[in-house]
């Protein structure tokens, strides 16, 4: 999957040696989009496509960030030690905002029936596309679940007006029932879907890549089309799928908001064992970074060996979590590579926590605690 949300994007140096593109034996500075963030973790993705996640403490430094942590913010990581064998061997020491950002854009469009000039920023999704946006005026905002399924552009301001968003939707919607939830019925033109009322205006379109398709929806109240609409419409003309990095749209399972059951969401996915498992973290689906040691096949069964640290996760998630943790792993798996077992070690050894020893192989999992 693909460059989903402003980038400047690079992997850097540690100050004294960012001329050359060197980096500290004892200190990395990466800098990228931010694709998702919780109170103990921050993912970014670069501008070459890599998706990083890290574990965020009370210790790390974000002084350096003027308005928090935002989705589709770029901004730079300084770590301790290397990351070239995994996010796991650094240390987050801050977070901050990037020392600079990718150049914006100036458009002249038709405001209130006169010309204005309004200042866009480039957001870049890692579901792999990317728009530019009124920054100072929209919030890009994510459907949970898994955090690219859905991103809406909405007024940042939150007495502006409601009904007034731009979604930009992986796959492709209903759109007559994305119309008929307002009493509406569209009529399309040249691939455009558009349908109104006294009281609000929506325009859809589906834009189809190579391998996946994105369908962008814009509300808005009749009387606001002048203004917000106007650039959100701007906004919708500049959407763009990113070339194809080798991801692959793959069934991803994932604890659902209430922590109750697995669900299963289609995500683009570096399409290997390591980019999976790097995925189901991204997302949340498992609670740290792990690295994929092996990962064999014997006819309907997988063999895979993870490094030590999914085993102490699994050790302290507790019996719910820790249910819903392995069967996101177990589910997607079996799913990707049609298997009817998985058998699951770290580092060669079974896996024993407090409360289930894990030393045979598992069949698909409801993930119910």
């Amino acid at each position: 999957m693909k460059k989903f949300f402003c980038i400047l994007l690079a992997l850097l140096t540690c100050t004294c040696a960012i001329a050359n593109g060197e980096t500290s034996a004892n200190e990395t500075i990466l800098v990228g989009t931010v694709t998702d963030a919780t109170m103990h973790s921050i993912s970014i993705m670069t501008d070459d496509g890599s998706q990083y996640v890290f574990s965020k403490s009370d210790e790390t430094d974000v002084s350096g960030l003027q308005n928090g942590l935002t989705l589709g913010a770029t901004v730079q990581l300084t770590l301790s030690g290397d990351i070239t064998g995994g996010p796991d061997n650094a240390e987050l020491r801050s977070i901050a905002d990037a020392p600079r950002a990718a150049s914006p854009i100036v458009k002249t469009i038709s405001l209130e029936g006169e010309s204005e000039s309004i200042v866009l920023n480039r957001f870049v999704c890692d579901a792999g596309w990317s728009v530019w946006y009124d920054a100072n005026l929209f919030l890009a905002s994510s459907t949970r679940d898994i955090p690219t399924s859905i991103v809406h552009f909405t007024p940042s301001d939150a007495n502006a007006t409601p009904n007034t968003a731009l979604s930009v939707l992986l796959g492709e919607a209903d759109l007559e029932a994305i119309f008929a939830e307002n009493e509406l019925v569209p009529e399309a033109v040249d691939g455009v879907y558009s349908a109104s009322n006294n009281h609000l205006y929506m325009e859809a379109r589906i834009v189809e890549g190579e391998t996946n398709s994105f369908t962008l929806v814009l509300t808005c109240p009749m009387e606001a089309m002048e203004g917000y609409g106007a650039r959100l419409t701007e906004t919708m003309n500049t959407f763009q799928i990113l070339q194809d990095d080798g991801r692959s749209l793959l069934s991803l399972y994932a604890p659902n908001a209430d922590a109750t059951a697995l669900i299963a969401s289609d995500v683009l996915v570096q399409d290997d064992p390591q980019g999976i498992l790097d995925a189901l973290s991204i997302h949340g689906a498992i609670p740290c970074f792990a690295k994929v040691l092996s990962f064999t096949l014997d006819g309907d069964l997988g063999i895979l060996d993870l490094s030590a640290s999914f085993g102490e996760a699994m050790s302290s998630a507790g019996t719910a979590g820790e249910t819903l943790y392995m069967g996101s792993v177990v589910n997607t798996f079996l799913t990707r590579y049609g298997l009817t077992s998985l058998r699951i070690t770290c580092e060669g050894a079974d896996i024993q926590t407090g409360h289930t020893l894990y030393d045979a192989p598992l069949s698909f999992m409801n993930g119910n605690p």
